[in-house]
């Protein structure tokens, strides 16, 4: 006699990402019961075992894991679109620092909402975040459903406000929020406060969230991943931002150090810093994606930042080395890898979390689609899919987005307070 769950998506192409192996299933079905999922596999043998409350066609459907966006600063949310053309260190220098100034924590709120409403519609359900104001990012990221490892925005630091950040899980009172120490630069900042920065994550067990080796300026004057290790902050679980120009024998530092990458390529791309060693990176330690800020990419959707990495690998001369699959990858498992988070997400397995999203594949752009030829499946969803085509997603068994529209949210509010904070906080920056 068949279980009973709670949701149950039937019959759609399923792509598993586990590992070492990621399977496919078509028709295939996914049961959820209560946060977690019970079972995945045919549609036949699943819905044999299962019967659920809630019955969903996914017959047109690609069912994936939630996205992992593994860097990204949604308080900058509110940035978006100002600070033009200019090279990376002018836009800090006279963009990005004055606007984080100006920044409050209500403005933090809800710019972090915006960020958070546009991710999850684009099937993001974690995320690593760095921004000032931690506690603001953990109320309005709870207040939306997701995941998230928080990292403050650090360029100074007191030892309270690091004990602070370490006893970060006891207010926010949310399984799905992890503190983490953010470093922004190494440059600007003094080594005693880094060294300070990296005890504390050692001591107190938590993760380090920082920019590395992501322009040629910074290598050049020292600031590279050597300098990283000597200062304590190469350390296992650290989250590398970029590193564009780190070199094959510092990749090889970072993976015996056990830290992972957080691959950026639309940021590199519009920033111009250059073309990452994504190929040298895979071989070597846990590589996922991230849509970086909105001031230097201007969208939050990992379908692009999937796309965008095989492609700017391939003007690299090396055409056949990543496949859509290894994409993929990055965006569910190698980012809940990098985050420290492939226990409990990343891949549809009994056992883990349910964050699921499934993917409306009827559309022209989908046609022909080869239902029976998985790889060709995996590569219309890399090169053809946007976040535009993400119609349901769930996060630890709870339906947030469906038909394309965020059910637990208010779209229309937060919208209209993130315009409002928005020319508040740009006023107050001097950049209106």
């Amino acid at each position: 006699m068949p279980q009973p769950c709670d949701i149950l998506l039937a019959g759609g192409f399923v792509v598993t990402m586990e590992r070492p192996q990621a399977r496919t299933f078509r028709p295939g079905s996914v049961a959820i019961r209560d946060t977690d999922i019970v079972a995945v596999g045919s549609s036949a043998e699943v819905e044999a075992q299962w019967h659920a409350r809630l019955r969903l066609d996914c017959s047109a459907r690609a069912i994936l894991p939630g996205l992992v966006n593994s860097h990204v600063h949604a308080g900058m949310s509110l940035l978006k679109g100002r600070a033009g053309d200019r090279p990376l260190h002018r836009r800090l220098r006279e963009v990005v620092w004055p606007f984080v100034q100006a920044m409050d924590e209500r403005a933090s709120y809800l710019g972090t909402r915006l960020g958070c409403l546009e991710m999850v519609k684009a099937g993001i359900t974690t995320f690593a975040d760095m921004w000032p104001f931690p506690d603001a990012t953990a109320e309005a990221v709870k207040s939306c459903g997701l995941r998230a490892v928080l990292a403050s925005y650090g360029r100074t630091y007191t030892v309270g406000e690091l004990e602070a950040l370490a006893a970060a899980p006891k207010r926010w009172n949310d399984p799905r929020l992890t503190p983490a120490v953010g470093i922004q630069s190494l440059y600007g900042v003094e080594a005693d406060t880094l060294r300070q920065a990296a005890a504390t994550a050692r001591d107190r067990g938590l993760r380090i969230h920082m920019h590395a080796s992501e322009t040629r300026e910074e290598v050049d004057d020292g600031h590279d991943f050597y300098e990283i290790d000597a200062l304590g902050l190469l350390r296992p679980g650290t989250i590398l931002a970029h590193g564009v120009h780190a070199t094959e024998r510092e990749l090889d530092l970072a993976a015996e150090r056990s830290a992972g990458i957080a691959h950026n390529p639309i940021a590199n791309a519009k920033l111009g810093t250059g073309i990452a060693p994504l190929a040298l990176m895979q071989a070597r330690l846990p590589v996922g994606l991230g849509t970086d800020s909105a001031a230097a990419n201007d969208r939050h959707d990992l379908f692009d930042e999937m796309r965008m990495a095989l492609l700017l690998d391939r003007r690299r001369g090396e055409a056949s080395t990543l496949a859509p699959a290894d994409a993929l990858a990055m965006a569910t498992i190698g980012g809940a890898s990098v985050l420290g988070l492939d226990s409990e997400i990343g891949s549809i397995e009994p056992g883990k979390r349910a964050d699921i999203i499934a993917i409306d594949l009827d559309d022209p752009r989908f046609v022909p689609l080869h239902r029976d030829r998985p790889a060709q499946v995996l590569s219309h969803l890399v090169f053809s899919a946007t976040g535009a085509d993400v119609e349901t997603v769930i996060v630890d068994g709870r339906i947030v987005v469906r038909n394309g529209v965020a059910e637990t949210l208010d779209e229309a509010d937060i919208i209209a307070k993130g315009r409002e904070a928005a020319a508040s906080r740009l006023s107050a920056a001097g950049l209106a």
